[in-house]
């Protein structure tokens, strides 16, 4: 069975360019919406050598810890989530899709 003429990619917060996926080794992929746009402080992700424990006093990592736990306060979503945002670009990119599909 081939695909439908309609078919098109999944998408949600995980491709979504205000969307930072933070890489973990423990738990994978950990995905935060920052529609806002706000400066992102290191995330201590040792994946992603952010890690802000390594060769730093207690002061500082204490510091680090706050800075990221304020910044990713609200902002944790799911890969395939989607906002009004989202879901308003999406709706424009289909009806396109399929109108195109339509003609073929």
């Amino acid at each position: 069975m081939s695909k439908p003429k309609s078919y098109i990619e999944q998408e949600g917060c995980h491709s979504c360019e205000h969307c930072f996926c933070m890489v973990t080794c423990d738990d994978g992929n950990v995905y935060f919406c920052d529609i806002e746009g706000e400066d992102r402080p290191p995330c201590g992700s040792v994946a992603m050598d952010e890690d802000f424990c390594r060769g730093k006093s207690m002061d500082e990592i204490g510091a680090a810890l706050d800075a990221w736990d304020t910044w990713e306060n609200g902002k944790l979503v799911i890969a395939w989530g989607r906002c009004n945002e989202w879901l308003a670009y999406a709706h424009t990119v289909v009806r396109s899709h399929v109108r195109q599909k339509e003609r073929e």
